[in-house]
């Protein structure tokens, strides 16, 4: 009988240990999670709007090249950053898979943080599309400058 209640509670006490465990690793991995989603966010922070800006209206070539230049530079950024979304994505599924009591929370957030990922990438191509169509504009216009130009100084 002593034996018995000895193994009993050394059993209870190996499962009180095992939940203690997976407890704190559900806490080291929600810190983890919410670290890494704040450092994404800070990222994005302002992304969406300077990418809607439609400051290259207003631009001669040389200067359109240069923010053609910025943009090439944030689109490498932006695929280096795929990696830490990925993270994130994977840390919501591992605490999901854990049974953290607070799933719908990080669900949620992590939800956000991959629908403002689309956007971004989606915002992305339209400035680029917007960019290489105003670079075509201001080269035809730039061409028949030149081209009038160049007769004048002919005609002369």
């Amino acid at each position: 009988m002593f034996w018995l209640r000895r193994r009993r509670r050394e059993r209870h006490i190996r499962r009180l240990i095992a939940e203690l465990r997976r407890l704190e690793r559900l806490d080291h991995l929600a810190k983890k999670f919410y670290h890494k989603s704040q450092i994404h966010q800070s990222w994005t922070e302002g992304k969406e709007e300077a990418l809607k800006s439609e400051d290259y209206r207003s631009c001669n070539l040389s200067e359109l090249k240069a923010l053609i230049k910025k943009h090439e530079a944030f689109e490498s950024d932006l695929a280096a950053h795929q990696d830490r979304v990925e993270q994130i994505a994977a840390i919501a599924q591992e605490l999901n898979d854990l049974d953290y009591h607070d799933c719908a929370t990080i669900n949620q957030k992590c939800q956000d943080i991959c629908d403002e990922w689309d956007r971004l990438g989606e915002v992305t191509q339209r400035r680029r599309q917007s960019l290489e169509n105003m670079e075509k504009i201001l080269d035809t216009i730039e061409q028949l400058y030149l081209g009038n130009l160049f007769s004048k100084i002919r005609n002369k």
